[in-house]
């Protein structure tokens, strides 16, 4: 009965198998030691940043009044809430998101000449996964002010928590809760808003709240398809409205002296935002629709 156990431990176990290790979808490593904000950056990174940010807003305004047929609807409410705020006071611009070419263009619409040349920009939340990939794709995006997101990793996260900081110096932040690219109006109709919007409101400590604008566009998918290979089509129509800004400073303050529960308070906010976000939709596409 001995026998099978002798001739088992006379064996050479056999080699160990390696198994190699899964390739992250992203430079952790170098993302971890990246500095994203600008207080964080020399001179030279100010500067780079600068050029950077007013090159492209230029670019982007050339394209969009003198390449395309371009109409905003509004734009007086965006002067209002972002180039008129108080100093030190946060703004959010909130957005559908149809096209890869989106927020080059979209910000440079809103933005004015000064702002553009000035390199005052818009700070936005980008893919980690699309935009963080290598260490030349991060300092490109970082020039840019994007800030990473993972997507899929929840509202509590290095991206967001750099996102509520820059809220909190008074900062413009521009984000799009959908959470990814629709293609067509039906995915727009349907696509429920990520929470990730009513934490940036709820959490960030400024009195007051940070005010959401919501901006609606059409058309930004005429102008760069989204089919590879991804090219720009001049003359397209495009149009943009802007809604009026929620101010949630009463709201969020009535909220924690309830008791609220911190999901409850980031999912009404969100409701908030997405019904007014479905106005503005309705608006745009009524005025896109009339434009010959």
């Amino acid at each position: 009965m001995f026998q099978p156990i002798k001739k088992l431990l006379g064996k050479k176990a056999p080699p160990a198998q390696v198994i190699p290790a899964p390739r992250p979808v992203t430079n952790l490593r170098f993302r971890d030691t990246l500095p994203v904000f600008p207080s964080q950056k020399g001179k030279l990174w100010h500067a780079a940043s600068n050029v950077a940010l007013s090159l492209g807003g230029l670019v982007g305004q050339l394209v969009a009044w003198k390449l395309s047929s371009t109409k905003v609807f509004h734009q007086e409410r965006f002067q209002e809430a972002v180039l008129d705020r108080h100093p030190g006071t946060p703004i959010i611009t909130a957005s559908n998101h149809n096209a890869v070419s989106d927020d080059w263009l979209l910000c440079s619409i809103m933005a004015t000449h000064r702002q553009v040349l000035a390199g005052d920009m818009r700070y936005v939340m980008g893919a980690e996964e699309l935009l963080f990939w290598s260490q030349w794709t991060a300092r490109f995006a970082a020039v840019g002010h994007i800030l990473p997101i993972r997507r899929g990793f929840g509202v509590y996260q290095r991206g967001m928590n750099e996102a509520i900081d820059l809220l909190q110096q008074g900062r413009w932040l521009h984000i799009y809760p959908q959470g990814l690219v629709h293609h067509t109006r039906d995915e727009d109709l349907q696509a429920r808003l990520k929470w990730g919007i009513g934490r940036l409101v709820a959490d960030c400590p400024t009195v007051p709240a940070p005010k959401v604008l919501p901006v609606w566009h059409v058309g930004m998918d005429s102008f760069m398809p989204n089919v590879r290979p991804y090219r720009v089509h001049l003359g397209q129509k495009i149009t943009m409205v802007i809604g009026k800004a929620i101010d949630f400073t009463d709201q969020v303050k009535d909220m924690r002296e309830r008791n609220c529960s911190e999901m409850r308070i980031r999912r009404d906010i969100t409701d908030i935002v997405q019904a007014r976000l479905a106005d503005v939709r309705d608006e745009a596409w009524a005025l896109h629709d009339s434009r010959t």
